[in-house]
């Protein structure tokens, strides 16, 4: 029975969150799209393979895939918030690839491949319409750090074939990098809101990374 009254109280406490809560915490999933080449330097041949040295460049295209995030924000005022997250973006596929070999440029196929981007920024959210409104527009930037790591397989070069299967290309690299973007609020309730997040980020990675992240969002206000 306690614990009944203590789960009742806890989720009163929710609900009925005071009109002027500051806080909020963000729970996010969605895709992720590539929107430039990944450059890939630290090459690995097996014995055997003819052609190439180890450390030769490759360049992928990686393809869809998935994103996740976790936020946090505190309102500063009616329109401006200041907001942090963690964000994860993922794909495990390849459209196109190729090494480079000098002048010479060689199209190959992969069927394992990688790429993560784990990032931690931190920046302002503006909404466009004050608090108490059943939908609220707003515009984000963050600026922060991100980790990359990609890698594909060579399992067939394109184009004649030219015995480099097996090969495997990866890189992993540090740096700045920044977000920009929009989104909505629908509440649901005064501590329950849902709405989109759509954002461009450019990370000083892996040769200076593109992707979009379009992610639905549960947001608690408390």
């Amino acid at each position: 029975m306690r614990t009944h009254h203590l789960l009742a109280g806890l989720l009163s406490l929710l609900v009925a969150r005071s009109a002027d809560a500051q806080w909020r915490l963000d729970v996010s999933g969605g895709a992720f799209l590539a929107a430039s080449t990944v450059t890939l330097t630290d090459r690995k041949l097996p014995p055997g393979v003819c052609c190439g040295v180890a450390g030769d460049q490759a360049e992928a295209d990686f393809g869809a895939g998935g994103a996740y995030a976790l936020g946090v924000g505190w309102a500063m005022s009616d329109h401006v918030e200041a907001v942090g997250h963690f964000q994860h973006a993922l794909s495990r596929t390849v459209d196109h690839a190729k090494l480079e070999l000098g002048d010479f440029d060689f199209p190959f196929e992969s069927t394992d491949s990688e790429l993560d981007v784990f990032s931690v920024t931190a920046g302002g959210r503006f909404h466009l319409l004050p608090p108490g409104q059943v939908y609220r527009p707003w515009l984000v930037t963050e600026v922060g750090w991100y980790h990359a790591n990609g890698g594909v397989e060579e399992t067939s070069c394109g184009r004649g074939g030219c015995g480099f299967t097996g090969a495997h290309d990866d890189r992993t690299g540090d740096g700045f990098g920044f977000n920009a973007g929009g989104g909505f609020d629908v509440g649901l309730s005064d501590a329950i809101s849902v709405g989109m997040d759509v954002r461009y980020h450019r990370a000083f990675v892996l040769g200076d990374f593109g992707f979009i992240t379009a992610m639905a969002t549960l947001g608690v206000h408390f």
